[in-house]
C-alpha cells in the first residue's frame, strides 16, 4: 500500500509542484492528484516515486507520522521566503522527528520537563532557569545541551533556505506531547543561541495566542533568558558603546545587536542611542556579519541515540532504513549534531554527553528482547 500523505511528503521535500512530479513521472495531472490523495494507485507506482523523489521504496510504503503540530514557522519566516522552502522546513522537520521518534521509543526516554510559563517575559525567564537548575545570573554556557538534558528534542537542520532559521513544534513520542526545536545548521552560533531560546518562549508561554503578540514575548523571553537583568545591568553601564557590546557578545554568547536591543528594552540606553548604535553597527557593516565568532551548539542527542543503536562508528546505512530516509540525507543530518568524537578534549564534555539515553545491555541495540534504560 502506497501513503498518498508520504508522496506529498516527498514532493514537498523536494520542491515540487504536484503538477512538476506529475510530468517527471509521465502522469496527468487530474490524475496524479488522485493519486496523491490515495484514491488511485498502478503498479510500479512506488519505484517509480522512489527513482524521481531518491527516497527508499519503503519510505512511501510507510504509515506517515501523525500527531505532528508545527508552530511557528509560518508566521515567523522572513516573508522573502517562498512557499516552497516552508513546506520544505516542515516536511523536513517531521521527517527528523519521526526518526527521533523511533530511536527514543527504543531508549525509553524519560518524560520533558518543560514548564508551561506564565507571567511577563522577564519573569517567565527567571522562573525556567530556576524551573532547570541554572544559576539566575551567569550566562548559560550551552543552552542547547541544558534543554536536551531537561528532554527537549533539539534539532539542527542542514541545507534550509535563507529565511528558515528556527522554528518548533508538538509531537508524540511514546504517546507523550514532546516539545522539539529546530534550528538551521547553517545559522551563526549567536544567532543559533538567540532562535533556540526564542523557541522555548514560543514553545512555553502558551497563555498568549499564536501570533504576533506571542512572537513579541518570546522576544523578549530569549533576551531575558540568556542575558538575566540583574546582571545584565550590573555588566554594562553608561555611556554605552560598541565595544562595550562586543564584551558582551563574549560574556552571553549573543549578537552585538541582541545585547543592544536587550540594553535598550532594560532602559540602559535611550531610544536616541540605540538609535546611533544601530547606525553605527550599518556603517561598519556588522548588522550580517558581525565581529568576534560564537561557536553554534551542535546538538547532541540525536547522534547518541543513533550511536546507542546504531554503534560507532553509527552504520548509517541501517539508520536511513528504519526512518525510510535516503542515506546522504541521514548522513548530512548527523554531520549537523554532536557525535561522540566531537566532546573530546572539551571541558563541557561530560556535560553535554549527560543527556539520559543509555544501553543497559550489549545485546544487539534492535534485536528481539532488547530492553534498554534511560538514567535521569
Amino acid at each position: 500500500m502506497i501513503f498518498g500523505e508520504r508522496i506529498e511528503q516527498a514532493r514537498e521535500f523536494r520542491q515540487l509542484t504536484q503538477s512538476e512530479l506529475a510530468a517527471r513521472l509521465g502522469i496527468e495531472h487530474k490524475n496524479f492528484s488522485r493519486i496523491e490523495r490515495g484514491s488511485e494507485t498502478y503498479d510500479g507506482l512506488a519505484a517509480a516515486l522512489a527513482d524521481v523523489l531518491a527516497f527508499p521504496v519503503g519510505f512511501f510504503e510507510k504509515e506517515p507520522l501523525r500527531d505532528f503540530a508545527l508552530g511557528t514557522l509560518d508566521f515567523r519566516a522572513r516573508t522573502t521566503t517562498s512557499a516552497k522552502a516552508k513546506k520544505r522546513a516542515y516536511q523536513y522537520a517531521r521527517l527528523v522527528f519521526e526518526l527521533a521518534a523511533f530511536m527514543s521509543s527504543r531508549l525509553k526516554a524519560p518524560p520533558p520537563r518543560l514548564p508551561r510559563l506564565t507571567g511577563d517575559p522577564e519573569e517567565a525567564a527567571t522562573n525556567l532557569r530556576s524551573d532547570l537548575g541554572m544559576n539566575p545570573d551567569s550566562p548559560i554556557l550551552n543552552l542547547t545541551d541544558s534543554l536536551e538534558r531537561a528532554g527537549v528534542f533539539v534539532f539542527a537542520l542542514p541545507d534550509l533556505e535563507a529565511g528558515c532559521d528556527g522554528f518548533s513544534a508538538w509531537g508524540v513520542i511514546n504517546r507523550r506531547i514532546t516539545p522539539a526545536i529546530f534550528v538551521s545548521a547553517a545559522v551563526s552560533g549567536d544567532r543559533a543561541r538567540l532562535t533556540v531560546a526564542h523557541e522555548v518562549g514560543e514553545l512555553t508561554l502558551l497563555e498568549k495566542p499564536p501570533g504576533n503578540d506571542r512572537e513579541k514575548a518570546a522576544n523578549r523571553f530569549a533576551g531575558a533568558l540568556l542575558m538575566p537583568a540583574e546582571a545584565f545591568r550590573k555588566h554594562l553601564v553608561a555611556p554605552v558603546s560598541l565595544y562595550d557590546l562586543m564584551d558582551i557578545k563574549r560574556f552571553y554568547g549573543v549578537s552585538i545587536q541582541a545585547a543592544l536591543v536587550r540594553a535598550f528594552h532594560l532602559g540602559i540606553i535611550t531610544d536616541r542611542r540605540y538609535r546611533t548604535l544601530y547606525r553605527q553597527l550599518s556603517s561598519e557593516r556588522w548588522r550580517k556579519n558581525e565581529p568576534i565568532k560564537i561557536a553554534f551548539e551542535k546538538p547532541r542527542g540525536l547522534s547518541k541515540m543513533a550511536e546507542l543503536l546504531y554503534g560507532l562508528p553509527v552504520d548509517v546505512v541501517r539508520m536511513a532504513a528504519d526512518g525510510g530516509l535516503p542515506p546522504i540525507m541521514a548522513r548530512q543530518l548527523l554531520s549537523a549534531h554532536a557525535t561522540k568524537a566531537d566532546l573530546r578534549g572539551l571541558t563541557n564534555a561530560r556535560i553535554a554527553d549527560v543527556i539520559p539515553f543509555r544501553k543497559d545491555n550489549q545485546k544487539d541495540a534492535l534485536g528481539d528482547g532488547d530492553v534498554h534504560r534511560v538514567e535521569a
